[in-house]
């Protein structure tokens, strides 16, 4: 199994980040209200810029995760969606977020495609990352050592480049890491 820990888990902070344009608000950025609603009335069959949403992978306090197909290529990815408005500090980690991942190139990060914003909310594309998250992959393999070490060496390699492009993700733990 390839481990991979991926942006959106709560806690990814650029180092010495300054706050990007995209994030000051403007007058015709929705309010929270109107963010928030279009958020909720996101499902199957949804269109975020080229992408189709085909599923509701995860949701958590600042952003929900959507299986999602791109509507000319077909091909699959995950799609993050900021839950709230812009110009908050949401808004403003999403950006930074999108920023220092995106600069990332590694086997054992997630890589981010393109971000945009669409229906009046901010939102990413990703690697699709189907598998399970390392608490359970350790649960149910006790007994081999070596094999878990191995995966703790992939997580500490991705986690080891994400350092030296000045990034720290400050939420990382078993249920914030994928393996394939």
């Amino acid at each position: 199994g390839t481990q991979r820990f991926q942006p959106g888990s709560p806690g990814t902070q650029r180092l010495g980040a300054t706050r990007p344009a995209s994030a000051t608000p403007s007058r015709n950025t929705p309010g929270p209200a109107t963010a928030l609603a279009g958020v909720a009335s996101l499902g199957p069959g949804s269109v975020l810029g080229p992408y189709e949403l085909v599923a509701e992978l995860g949701r958590g306090a600042a952003g929900a995760v959507f299986r999602a197909r791109h509507r000319t290529t077909g091909n699959e990815c995950a799609v993050k969606v900021l839950l709230g408005e812009a110009g908050t500090r949401a808004a403003v980690r999403f950006d930074r977020e999108v920023e220092a991942f995106a600069k990332l190139k590694h086997p054992h990060v997630v890589a981010i495609h393109e971000a945009g914003e669409s229906r009046g909310l901010r939102w990413f594309a990703m690697d699709l990352v189907e598998g399970q998250t390392l608490d359970k992959v350790m649960a149910a393999r006790r007994a081999d050592r070596e094999g878990l070490l191995r995966l703790l060496l992939q997580v500490a390699r991705g986690i080891e480049h994400a350092h030296e492009n000045g990034l720290v993700h400050r939420d990382l733990k078993p249920q914030n890491v994928l393996v394939t």
